[in-house]
């Protein structure tokens, strides 16, 4: 018995000593290089300036990158998931990377608080318990992000934040800075909010709201689209460019990028006082475009697969750009023209007079400033003289800026002035006799004019391609 007794007393005092040792083998859920910490807001603590610290396994935590750090945190594969705060508050430098995913399922809470800087290289933000109602009503929303404060700047050179909100926008951007190069940005309501003082900058990544009524970017303060896509499912706006107080400058240039849905300018409500802003430089945008309540737009060039449409008090000024819907004629400024490109679509520019002369006989076409041909084109035009010039004796020598024939003109190179085109006719060494012929009777002109006015089109929306 007493031996019985001995072996269960061991056993029990085993059991104390070996799985409290077995656990904390196992506890570490971060670590610096080979140093493991039990909890990640120890390792962030730990870390020094340019140290990595990695998430070993799935934590829940609230954690904060105090004002100073300068570190990179490492998801690996894991979740970080918040208790009842902020998932990540960052006051330093942060620079986020892996696989894993930041959660947040706290109403009124974000998975990320930047007041610092953020650089995101990869990893995904998200909402998972996010029921996209108010608070008050038993809900629980919020932004997944949220970029907020003069010292604030959040970078993405990559990575993801999603989430199926249909009442809280997916990032707040207020007095912050926002710049998106790379990564997936899918909400079901509004994606990125540019707010009060707001900079936000997108070069690149994808931008997509998912169901009708929100919008990929609302924008109060100063947007710029430099590249990368928006996308708006039907009764979804691309971009919303709103203003609502004179402290508040609301503006947006469109310099490149792919937008797919409408875009709405206009003032809040009934504010009379700034008026939102948007300049259109480039890209092309496949919707209607709303100018609304005295909003402001200026296209200088892009593509316009949509209808503008204006209200009374608002201002639109077509001064380049392609469309799919022929602008207004109180949307052309004085000094431009509307140009029918025979193919569905329509140039807005200022207007130039080519003149072209042959044989002492002249002809003169207008097209849009900035127009000119790729090499293909211009080898089909000659093509076309040439099967004009059959049977007359002659064939084509070329285009030339001087009646000597000296110097050659380039269609290649954008005709941005009035400018005329001697065209060389060769006759052809024959023992038939050959008489000299009217150039008018041949309809070189014609040819020239039809296809120069149709092309015009197409190399001005090239121009940009081949400058």
């Amino acid at each position: 018995m007493r031996k019985k007794i001995l072996f269960f007393a061991m056993t029990i005092i085993a059991s104390v000593l070996i799985v409290p040792n077995a656990y904390a083998e196992n506890s570490h859920v971060a670590k610096i290089g080979n140093v493991e910490y039990s909890t990640l807001q120890e390792a962030i603590n730990a870390a020094k300036t340019g140290e990595t610290v990695t998430l070993t396994s799935d934590t829940k935590e609230d954690i904060t990158v105090a004002e100073g750090k300068d570190i990179t945190l490492d998801l690996g594969t894991y979740t970080l998931t918040n208790k009842s705060g902020n998932t990540i508050t960052n006051k330093g430098t942060l620079t986020v990377k892996g696989n894993g995913k930041v959660d947040n399922v706290t109403h009124g809470r974000g998975a990320l608080v930047n007041n610092g800087k953020v650089t995101v290289l990869s990893g995904t933000f998200t909402r998972s318990k996010e029921a996209g109602v108010r608070g008050s009503n038993g809900g629980n929303s919020w932004y997944v992000i949220d970029n907020n404060g003069t010292k604030a700047e959040l970078i993405f050179k990559g990575g993801s934040v999603v989430n199926t909100s249909g009442f809280s926008s997916l990032i707040r951007n207020i007095e912050a800075k926002l710049y998106v190069e790379a990564g997936t940005f899918e909400n079901d309501f509004i994606v990125l909010k540019n707010d009060d003082n707001g900079k936000l900058v997108i070069s690149g990544g994808k931008v997509s709201t998912k169901k009708a009524g929100g919008s990929a970017v609302q924008n109060w303060g100063d947007f710029s689209l430099k590249g990368g896509e928006l996308n708006a499912v039907d009764g979804a706006a691309s971009i919303t460019a709103y203003s609502w107080d004179d402290r508040y400058q609301s503006t947006t240039t469109i310099e490149n990028g792919t937008i797919n849905g409408f875009v709405k300018i206009a003032r809040d409500g009934s504010y009379n006082g700034h008026a939102p802003e948007v300049t259109i430089k480039g890209g092309t945008i496949s919707g209607d475009i709303i100018v609304q309540n005295g909003g402001k737009l200026e296209v200088a060039e892009g593509e316009i697969n949509g209808e503008i449409t204006a209200t009374t008090g608002t201002t639109v000024k077509t001064q380049g750009g392609t469309y799919t819907t022929e602008p207004s004629e109180d949307m052309v400024p004085n000094g431009y023209k509307v140009f029918d490109n025979e193919d569905g679509t329509y140039t807005v520019a200022k207007p130039v007079t080519l003149t072209f002369s042959a044989n002492g006989e002249t002809e003169s076409v207008e097209i849009p400033e900035g127009t000119k041909l790729t090499a293909e084109e211009i080898e089909e035009l000659k093509n076309e003289l040439m099967k004009e010039l059959e049977g007359t004796g002659y064939t084509f020598g070329g285009f030339y800026l001087d009646e000597e024939y000296t110097k050659a003109f380039d269609f290649t190179n954008p005709i941005k002035e009035d400018t005329t085109v001697y065209m060389k006719l060769v006759q052809k060494r024959t023992e038939e006799k050959v008489t000299n012929p009217n150039t008018s009777d041949i309809n070189i002109f014609a040819v020239i004019g039809t296809m120069l006015v149709s092309a015009a089109g197409i190399g001005y929306a090239m121009k940009k391609r081949f400058n």
